[in-house]
């Protein structure tokens, strides 16, 4: 199967190619390349064929641009930390939260509550304050893991029952993905799809962050705000 150019330029960062080098090559602008490689990992040795292709005057820019970045990441880390030290939510909150969390990420077609997402913190997340804002029968929770054929199931499965809080017996077979064979995605753990039987519950979240929504476009936010 022929690669897309992301993965091609991917797949040439991967084997430790400049940026400038790939925009060259696949005939597309940096910004392009830039935004295809967010979040490549590298190995060392792609690393050692950078820093190799790199003249002196190159590396002090890019170890100043590091720089930069990691006092602007402290300074906003900071700034969020402070922020988020002054928040505290009502019960009420909590709830509306949990249903713009599940807005976004849960089923809009069905008659029970199912979220669905690979992001281990923002799963916990979603289940604690489903947890906090709401009665909820522990019994009724199930959890169908999506992976790939290079996981194994009994690992993973430990894993996002700890990230759950779900035990393993509310565990179903999992689905297993084929692998194309063309990338390994190293720290991935899967994705996992939280099952919970409750219609009732189902329609009052999604009914909240209907609501919540029509009246922020309606009003405007500061306006709503301000009540």
């Amino acid at each position: 199967m022929k690669l897309s150019l992301k993965e091609t330029a991917r797949e040439l960062r991967l084997s430790g190619y400049l940026q400038s080098e790939i925009a060259r090559q696949l005939g597309v602008g940096r910004t392009t390349v830039t935004r295809w490689l967010k979040g490549v990992e590298l190995s060392s040795d792609a690393r050692k064929r950078i820093e190799d292709s790199l003249k002196p005057g190159q590396i002090a820019a890019a170890e100043r641009r590091y720089e930069l970045r990691r006092d602007n990441e402290e300074q906003l880390g900071e700034k969020v930390a402070s922020v988020l030290s002054a928040v505290t939510l009502s019960p009420g909150h909590i709830k509306l939260v949990c249903a713009l969390v599940y807005w976004c990420e849960g089923t809009k077609h069905d008659n029970r509550v199912a979220f669905t997402n690979s992001d281990p913190n923002l799963t916990k997340t979603f289940l604690a304050l489903l947890r906090s804002g709401f009665q909820i029968d522990e019994a009724q929770f199930r959890i169908q893991m999506h992976l790939h054929e290079y996981h194994d199931s009994e690992t993973q499965m430990r894993f996002w029952s700890s990230v759950s809080d779900i035990p393993v017996s509310q565990f179903s077979s999992p689905y297993i993905k084929p692998h194309t064979g063309k990338r390994y995605r190293d720290g991935y753990q899967g994705c996992v799809s939280v099952r919970y039987y409750d219609a009732a519950l189902d329609r009052e979240l999604k009914r909240m962050a209907c609501v919540f929504l029509k009246q922020v476009s309606e009003r405007g936010m500061i306006d709503f705000l301000r009540v």
